[in-house]
């Protein structure tokens, strides 16, 4: 089953895919969504800013995800206006200055880079450089894995079927494409 969500994962597109699938992820966490990605409109480097209990301590934060598709990589880090480095720095500079609500306004801030990709290890580096000028917010990658493992345990769990059919669950996932 693992196998299967790593594929799916990583072929969706950024844009009504990929971020969709956050957001419902978020939900069966029971994080209230403030808003999703919003089509023609400026959103200063969040495409999600959701409210919920983080999973590393349990604490309620404000979370603004940046959601990008593929890896954590030279290109995606700075390789446009669109890239990690440019969002994260808006987000920091434009956004939490501007564009957080009232009620939100005392939780510790949480900034994620969602991507269905893999960390390229030198943009580690760039990441955690980044993330140290500024102590203040909390930062996270959710990359390919992160989100493969999030999705087992909440939007797919095989476990919730009975041992006899799990695997017809799996055959039928299988041959999908395979109508016959």
């Amino acid at each position: 089953m693992k196998l299967v969500l790593t594929d799916y994962i990583a072929s969706l597109k950024e844009e009504k895919e990929l971020d969709q699938l956050i957001q419902d992820l978020l939900r069966e966490y029971d994080f209230e969504i403030v808003f999703g990605p919003q089509k023609g409109e400026r959103q200063y480097g969040v495409d999600i800013y959701a409210v919920g209990s983080d999973w590393e301590d349990g604490q309620k934060k404000l979370f603004l995800i940046t959601v990008k598709q593929g890896n954590l990589d030279r290109a995606n880090w700075q390789g446009s206006t669109q890239a990690i480095e440019p969002s994260l720095r808006e987000i920091i500079s434009v956004f939490i200055r501007n564009n957080i609500a009232p009620q939100h306004k005392d939780l510790p801030i949480k900034i994620i880079v969602a991507h269905n990709g893999i960390n390229v290890s030198a943009i580690q580096q760039n990441f955690r450089g980044f993330a140290d000028q500024y102590p203040q917010y909390a930062f996270d990658i959710w990359q390919l894995e992160t989100l493969v493992n999030r999705v087992q345990e909440k939007l797919i769990n095989e476990n919730a079927l009975s041992p006899e059919a799990r695997p017809l669950l799996r055959k039928i996932i299988l041959y999908l494409d395979r109508p016959d």
